[in-house]
């Protein structure tokens, strides 16, 4: 076949991925308040009715809750597991897991190539920033945020936006298969990442990268496995959803 069916989303599945991905890379955080409808119809270029469409299946899923009155709104659930249903099937997407792993390999560590060459000051700023976050982190929530900050930080210094949208959707990609995984070693995490700020500030590319792929080759194991090193996939479908 010479062409392949083209994937069309409809306005809804449009507001529904853009709240989900915010939602599972951190940048809204459990108890957080969406956007009024009105906001996200017009930042998304989409009428009230898709969002409010959206915003009722991602209630259903288990990402929002809403509360009436004056002070009502939509809200961040307190999220253990991203979605019942994505829990149910991650034993079975573990291949897809390691396919996202391996993109991440290649576009991630291209991009802290890219950054080591091209970073500016600010840069550099942004990336001590995400840092410090994630060393000061207390929760799951707050780690993972501070995390997909830290790696968006680096593919801005890339100065390349195919890698910043790149990045961006395979991070939540990731988290929509293993959720918000507690058994992360915090330590081993920070020293990875900061072995990749510290070649980017140096402006030297072949350690940027080496670094990068360093850490994402220990972020594919112990994502899966954990410190313990005993490959569960079950674990993923059988925890609870919300805490």
């Amino acid at each position: 076949m010479v062409f392949s069916p083209l994937n069309r989303l409809s306005a809804t599945d449009t507001v529904m991925n853009a709240v989900r991905d915010a939602i599972l890379t951190g940048r809204f955080l459990p108890g957080d308040r969406l956007p009024s409808e009105r906001e996200l119809a017009d930042s998304l270029s989409v009428s009230r009715t898709s969002v409010r469409s959206a915003i009722g299946l991602l209630r259903a899923e288990g990402y929002l809750v809403s509360e009436r009155g004056a002070y009502g709104g939509h809200r961040v659930a307190s999220l253990k597991m991203p979605a019942r249903q994505a829990m149910q099937d991650a034993k079975r997407r573990i291949e897809e897991y390691h396919h996202l792993m391996d993109f991440r390999d290649a576009i991630e560590c291209a991009s802290a190539r890219a950054a080591a060459a091209h970073r500016t000051r600010s840069d550099i700023l942004k990336i001590k920033t995400a840092l410090r976050d994630l060393k000061r982190s207390a929760d799951p929530f707050r780690f993972k945020k501070a995390d997909s900050d830290f790696h968006l930080a680096v593919a801005e210094a890339s100065r390349n936006p195919f890698f910043v949208r790149a990045i961006a959707d395979t991070r939540a990609r990731v988290f929509l298969l293993v959720g918000d995984f507690d058994d992360v070693v915090l330590e081993t995490t920070y020293e990875a990442h900061a072995a990749v700020a510290k070649a980017i500030e140096a402006r030297a590319p072949d350690e940027a990268e080496a670094a990068m792929r360093a850490h994402i080759a220990y972020s594919r194991d112990e994502l899966i496995a954990g410190p313990s090193g005993a490959l569960d996939a079950a674990v993923f479908a059988e925890a609870p959803v919300l805490t």
